[in-house]
């Protein structure tokens, strides 16, 4: 690798620390603007110094580490997915988090970074393409049904996608991939329906207006909290919206609650910061050895996916999930999960420039 490339490398990781800055700092703000009090703030704050505090570590750690360790992390990072179900508690439906003395715990933040690990390690041991997309499907059960039992279907809805785009990454757009992603779908689809919740919030998209204070109330504050901000906002201390009536404000609506703050216009520019940061993350993939190149390109897409969904759904383009957006939107899990898994890809970034 060039000295060149080399430091666009390291170029590519400073301005994606500097951005998710940005994104984290304009997320305090818009948690202060929903309303939620001084307490949550405090603890959002507490919990990005950690964050970056763990993306510090883990970044520090040499890569091939992560492979060696692979028994600990599976005991650290899946484990938990399995005992929440057993010793967590339900929220909104959903039996995902463990109760920490008042601080909530999501297992499934943080199981993600061992979900694309193996993955890679998948490419690392098998060679044959149908041997290695089997396996990968293996792993994709292995982390979806615990989150079935959960059962949390937006955390499933990524955790699917990254696999689309890992055997994409293998067979290209084939039609293989195609009938897969429509059974896969239909499958999950039949599972998903057999909860009421799920059938209320499906209803409640299309067609909101008919239990405007049931079943819909959910996407009509969201549409009448971003038509109130309208193009340039009400104020930071003005969204009164938000404040009163959206669900969640802080966290599965932080988008929405932002809109109504800055307007159309901050959540444009806000999107324009995402795509940065996805193609910074892509830049560095293309940099990276083979293998890790798959690393890099999946852990940013398990990133940029449940970014993604989150503001459809605000945007009401997609039923209501409850994903947060990483980095932005309230929650401890979400911030410091993420935090661990873009060090595990610095780090695997920075081992192919000690290769080079």
């Amino acid at each position: 690798m060039s000295n060149e490339a080399k430091n666009w490398n390291l170029s590519s990781r400073s301005m994606i620390c500097i951005l998710m800055l940005f994104i984290q700092l304009w997320g305090l703000m818009t948690i202060g603007a929903s309303g939620v009090g001084g307490s949550f703030l405090l603890r959002q704050i507490l919990w990005c110094v950690l964050a970056w505090v763990t993306l510090g570590v883990f970044a520090w750690i040499p890569f091939d580490r992560y492979v060696r360790l692979l028994p600990l992390l599976i005991g650290v990072f899946y484990l938990p997915l399995l005992l929440v179900l057993v010793c967590g508690i339900r929220v909104n439906g959903t039996k995902g988090w463990f109760d920490l003395g008042g601080m909530f715990l999501q297992p499934s933040e943080f199981a993600r970074v061992l979900f694309v690990l193996l993955l890679y390690l998948g490419l690392e041991r098998f060679r044959r393409k149908y041997v290695l997309i089997c396996y990968a499907v293996l792993i994709f059960i292995m982390f979806a049904l615990p989150l079935v039992a959960q059962p949390d279907f937006g955390s499933l809805l990524v955790y699917g996608l990254v696999l689309a785009g890992f055997i994409w990454l293998l067979t290209g757009f084939s039609r293989m991939l195609c009938l897969g992603g429509i059974v896969g779908c239909g499958i999950v689809a039949v599972l998903a329906f057999r909860h009421a919740y799920v059938v209320r919030r499906f209803m409640g998209f299309l067609d909101p207006g008919a239990d405007p204070s049931g079943a819909g109330w959910h996407i009509m504050q969201f549409r009448y909290a971003m038509a109130r901000g309208g193009w340039s906002g009400a104020g930071m201390d003005q969204a009164f919206w938000s404040k009163a009536y959206l669900p969640f404000a802080q966290s599965d609506s932080a988008f929405a609650t932002m809109v109504e703050a800055v307007g159309l216009g901050g959540g444009m520019f806000l999107l324009l910061v995402l795509a940065g940061v996805g193609m910074l993350f892509f830049r560095l993939a293309l940099e990276a050895e083979d293998n890790k190149r798959v690393l890099v390109f999946c852990g940013a897409l398990m990133l940029m996916v449940q970014s993604l969904i989150h503001v459809s759904v605000n945007l009401t383009m997609m039923p209501v999930t409850g994903l947060t957006f990483p980095f932005f939107s309230y929650g401890g899990s979400s911030i410091v999960g993420g935090m661990v898994l873009i060090g595990m890809l610095f780090s695997a970034s920075r081992s192919c420039e000690k290769v080079a």
